[in-house]
């Protein structure tokens, strides 16, 4: 067995440094005007000179998490502080606030429309600050701003810049609060847990008693204010198998800082519900969303079909199955689970020409859009899975 898990731990770690980070050290360090070059093609000409802030966080995250999870290699501190810079002098937009999209010198093209955007600047921030050593008193200021007007916006029904969702009467969106999750226990880190403990709390109340249905052995993608469920509506039956996995390996990490075995508990549970009804027994790997009917689901906004294979799933699910494993005390389930994903991502995901990792498959596993970067993608979700399946794997030796 320890064999094993040091084989997988290594498959990612080799992975990782000479299949997906040679991408970006060469593609996207924009050393003109600072931050990240957006938009790479396959081969990594940019195709764009717009900046996404959601891109530039995330980059800059990526960088930081490198150099405080994995290896403290002087590069990847400095591309991390390089990416700060820029978030601070130019994406900032004041009052703990992000711009969501700037021209490539840095002139704001769109301002504050996007809760997510605030939450990855966050967690960017937040990286950075431990990455310094704990020493920058103006970052741990501007994050503690930061934070607060996250935390403020994510507890008001009545926040509305939500961004790439829209905000309704009707609906709450599980992605709203499994992201401001992520930016609160990544807040943590240099916040104290006692300052992020409220954001926590809420966000995982919302989770497990509004979006998480044991009844339907569901996590719904959107609820009612008051909790309802809207089943026979598209948008009310949506399940993103993913996001669930996503949302439950956060969940996973914050119980097992916490003690709380409880908490634990479900979200093991939710893993292999969302593992049985979100797996493609036929091609492998997993849809990109379903309903809790079961059969087709429609296509989403972005045209993406219910059973094709989208990258960020699959780098969660990767990260989710090896963190439940580590949780679990090692129950095999989860580790056959973790190792047929594998087996389904090593074959398809890498573009073993140019690197990195294709957006989306079509559901035999074929290259659907061979893209390395958008808006919505960067290095963020396939680093940080490896980051995860190395060190939780590593953990168990």
């Amino acid at each position: 067995m320890e064999t094993m898990l040091q084989k997988y731990a290594a498959y990612y770690r080799e992975h990782l440094l000479n299949d997906i980070m040679p991408f970006w050290d060469k593609h996207c360090i924009d050393n003109e005007f600072g931050g990240y070059r957006q938009s790479p093609l396959r081969f990594g000409h940019p195709e764009s000179s717009d900046k996404y802030i959601r891109f530039q966080a995330q980059q800059t995250y990526v960088y930081a998490l490198l150099y405080n999870e994995f290896e403290s290699r002087p590069q990847w501190l400095d591309n991390a502080l390089h990416g700060l810079g820029y978030l601070t002098e130019r994406a900032y937009a004041g009052s703990g606030r992000f711009h969501y999209l700037a021209d490539r010198e840095g002139s704001a093209v769109q301002s504050s429309i996007s809760l997510l955007v605030d939450c990855y600047a966050v967690q960017a921030l937040s990286e950075c600050y431990r990455a310094g050593g704990g020493l920058d008193i103006g970052l741990l200021e501007l994050l503690g701003v930061c934070y607060n007007t996250l935390e403020r916006n994510v507890t008001s029904p009545y926040f509305t810049d939500l961004y790439e969702y829209r905000w309704s009467k009707k609906y709450i969106w599980h992605d709203i609060y499994l992201t401001a999750l992520d930016a609160a226990t990544t807040a943590a880190k240099a916040l104290g847990a006692d300052r992020t403990g409220k954001l926590e709390d809420h966000c995982t109340d919302r989770i497990f008693n509004w979006f998480v249905r044991s009844e339907h052995r569901a996590v719904f993608d959107a609820v009612g204010w008051d909790k309802r469920l809207f089943p026979e509506e598209p948008r009310g039956s949506l399940a993103h198998p993913g996001r669930a996995m996503e949302s439950m390996r956060l969940c996973l990490r914050l119980a097992r800082r916490r003690g709380d075995d409880r908490m634990l508990a479900k979200a093991l549970d939710i893993v292999l519900w969302t593992l049985e009804s979100g797996t493609d027994d036929v091609f492998g790997g997993m849809f990109s969303h379903t309903t809790i009917h079961g059969g087709e689901a429609a296509p989403l906004e972005d045209g993406t079909l219910w059973h094709d294979k989208v990258w960020r799933a699959h780098a969660e699910a990767l990260s989710c199955c090896a963190e439940a494993y580590v949780a679990s005390g090692g129950k095999p389930e989860y580790l056959t689970r973790f190792e047929a994903l594998h087996e389904f991502c090593r074959q398809h995901f890498p573009d073993r020409e140019h690197g990195e990792w294709h957006t989306s498959l079509h559901r035999d596993g074929t290259a659907k859009n061979p893209l390395k970067d958008s808006a919505f993608k960067s290095a963020y979700y396939p680093v940080r899975a490896a980051v995860c399946v190395v060190n939780s794997l590593s953990s168990t030796l």
